[in-house]
C-alpha cells in the first residue's frame, strides 16, 4: 500500500531547509508571519540488491545506508543480498553499501552512488560494491636519524578531512613495524 507522513516543513511552507525563510520572534512579541500548514507527502520505499566485487553474491555483513545531510539509516541484507529501507519522503539522498572484516574494523568492499526519490518508490536498485584499496609506506624522518621505534608503539589511520560529515568507510589503523613500513 501507499504510506502518508507528515514530513519535516519550513517557513513559508516548504520542504527544503534552503528554500526557507527564517522567522524571528522573540518572547512575548507577535509575528506577521502566516500560519505554518505542515506538509503531507507520499513517503516512498528503497529496496534493491547488493553485488559484492569478488563473486556474484555478496555477504551477510554487508550494509547498507541511505542517508542525507540530517541523518539516515541503515540495514542489513539478507543471504540474497537484498535489502529494504522504510519509506522515506521525498529528497536526494546517499546510498551506500560496504563489506565489513570479519573483525569488523576494516572495510572491504564500499559502493556509493546518490539517488533522488521523487514520486515512485525505487524497488530494483543494485548496487555494486569495488573492492577497497590497500596502501602502502615507510614512516621517513626529515633532518637526520630515524628514532628507534619500539614494537606496536607507532600506528598509521585515515583521516577523511570531513569532520561535519562522518564517513560510512572505515579503515583500521596499521602497526609501523620496526623497519618503519606499514600497510593500510
Amino acid at each position: 500500500g501507499t504510506s502518508v507522513g507528515v514530513v519535516d516543513t519550513y517557513y513559508p511552507g516548504t520542504l527544503s531547509r534552503l528554500e526557507s525563510t527564517r522567522v524571528r520572534v522573540r518572547a512575548g512579541q507577535d509575528t506577521t508571519a502566516s500560519d505554518l500548514t505542515l506538509m503531507a507527502v507520499r513517503l516512498l520505499r528503497v529496496a534493491g540488491m547488493v553485488v559484492g566485487a569478488r563473486d556474484a553474491g555478496t555477504s551477510v555483513r554487508a550494509m547498507v545506508g541511505l542517508h542525507r545531510d540530517d541523518g539516515g539509516m541503515s540495514t542489513s541484507v539478507d543471504p540474497q543480498g537484498r535489502f529494504t529501507f522504510m519509506p522515506h519522503p521525498p529528497g536526494t539522498y546517499r546510498l551506500t553499501a560496504r563489506l565489513i572484516s570479519d573483525n569488523r574494523e576494516s572495510t572491504l568492499e564500499y559502493a556509493s552512488q546518490s539517488i533522488t526519490l521523487t514520486d515512485a518508490d525505487i524497488t530494483d536498485l543494485v548496487i555494486t560494491m569495488k573492492p577497497t584499496v590497500t596502501l602502502a609506506g615507510r614512516v621517513t624522518f626529515d633532518g637526520g636519524t630515524a628514532p628507534t621505534v619500539a614494537p606496536g608503539s607507532l600506528t598509521i589511520r585515515i583521516d577523511t578531512g570531513q569532520r561535519d560529515r562522518p564517513s560510512q568507510l572505515t579503515v583500521a589503523p596499521a602497526r609501523v613495524g620496526e623497519d618503519l613500513t606499514f600497510t593500510l
